[in-house]
């Protein structure tokens, strides 16, 4: 049976007959004290309420656990006006077809702005550690975490193969230029839409010269490689027999010739 409180005043009745042929508007009092003007008989400081012009606040316990206005859907706002920690926790969606953009506007989830001192805060994304049929109580874990200066992943991060001219890691001032992989067990890094260096499990081939910038080039001894594929060479050093290092290079033809020797 409804029940209309008002003034301290309790009505039981079987229905509510509003003026005006199709019916009219019904007006209560704002409270914003944690007893909302829409509530139950069994829980009272839980309902509906309005905080604000053109807002409507959903109320538990006394606090605004959902805000939604023109401009935002907020959760975790408490009676004291302070954010509070609360969890949006999201279904399986289980329609099919195409999603659509409504009205090509963007989607945008924001954390916490604080308690008015400036305090930073963070996006932080979470899942289950464990799942499956007649799983007990659930644990969660952190996966993602969005601060002001970073964001840390606990996971492995998967991107798209990528290319040359449109890497998988590229940079905002620089879309051409990154790291993608090209397919096999390698990884290569492009400039400006080329390929410049590839990186496999046998070799590390540079596409461009090799500047070295007032470094070196450091190796050791070594048995003689075989020989290189044709048109190519391979440069290495060995021990000469008799304790000293020999700078070696070895030919498609198999023949390998003394560049130079260790005093």
């Amino acid at each position: 049976m409804p029940i209309l409180r008002g003034n301290g005043t309790q009505i039981l009745a079987t229905s509510i007959v509003l003026p005006g042929a199709t019916g009219g508007p019904l007006y209560l009092t704002k409270s914003g004290a944690g007893a909302p003007p829409y509530s139950f008989a069994g829980d009272t400081n839980s309902g509906l309420d309005s905080s604000a012009a053109d807002t409507l606040d959903f109320v538990i316990g006394g606090g605004s656990a959902l805000v939604l206005s023109a401009a935002v859907l907020r959760l975790g706002l408490a009676a004291s006006a302070t954010p509070a920690a609360q969890t949006l926790t999201l279904g399986e969606n289980s329609r099919s077809g195409t999603d659509t953009d409504v009205g090509g506007s963007n989607g945008t989830v924001r954390s916490g702005l604080g308690t008015g001192t400036g305090t930073a805060s963070s996006l932080i994304f979470q899942t289950p550690t464990t799942t499956g049929a007649g799983t007990g109580a659930q644990s969660y874990a952190t996966r993602l975490t969005v601060a002001t200066a970073s964001v840390t992943s606990t996971v492995q991060i998967i991107g798209p193969d990528g290319s040359s001219g449109a890497p998988t890691y590229a940079f905002a001032s620089k879309s051409n230029a990154g790291m993608y992989y090209p397919g096999g067990d390698s990884v290569r890094i492009s400039t400006q839409g080329f390929d410049r260096i590839n990186i496999s499990t046998t070799t590390i081939d540079l596409y461009l010269p090799l500047k070295m910038g007032g470094r070196y080039i450091e190796g050791d001894e070594q048995t003689a490689p075989s020989a290189p594929g044709s048109n190519s060479y391979r440069i290495f050093a060995q021990d000469n027999g008799a304790g000293k290092t020999q700078l070696m290079v070895i030919f498609a033809s198999g023949a390998a010739q003394q560049i130079a020797i260790q005093p």
